[in-house]
């Protein structure tokens, strides 16, 4: 189950909602590999999700090529995190996941800020004091009194 909570900008008031975790649709064939379904008694193929989910052109594009090449993602090692940039602090909310490429040798997408360039690193149980950036003005963000649970 995936959850959510927002955080507002203090100067520009900018609002953004942060997703955590998975949902019931996030099964791995559905997120990595796509699935046929039926729709109007004709077979069809649904792209996979990290097409939707993976924002960064050259992560999705590693990914799918390593897919096509034989990598197989974890079973529960992927969803929405938040991630925080290890220089400026500014937020985003991205699609992490774990990709088995070789038998000891895994593939994992590093997130760099939009912002200025640096890492981006995941924050788990982020905290009302935690200091946190917005991504568009740089400004300090708080929590919201908005959550949100969805399968």
């Amino acid at each position: 189950m995936g959850n959510g909570f927002e955080l507002e900008c203090l100067s520009c008031k900018y609002t953004m909602t942060i997703l955590e975790g998975v949902g019931f649709m996030y099964y791995k064939t559905n997120v990595f590999y796509g699935r046929e379904s039926v729709l109007n008694n004709k077979k069809c193929f649904e792209k996979p999700l990290i097409d939707d989910l993976i924002e960064d052109k050259e992560i999705l594009k590693m990914t799918k090529e390593l897919l096509s090449k034989g990598a197989e993602a974890d079973d529960y090692a992927y969803g929405h995190v938040l991630q925080v940039c290890s220089k400026c602090n500014r937020v985003a909310n991205n699609f992490y996941f774990k990709l088995k490429v070789e038998a000891n040798a895994f593939y994992e997408p590093n997130y760099k800020c939009d912002f200025c360039g640096a890492p981006m690193k995941t924050k788990h149980d982020c905290e009302y004091s935690d200091n946190l950036n917005c991504p568009k003005c740089g400004g300090e963000m708080k929590h919201t009194d908005f959550r949100i649970y969805w399968d």
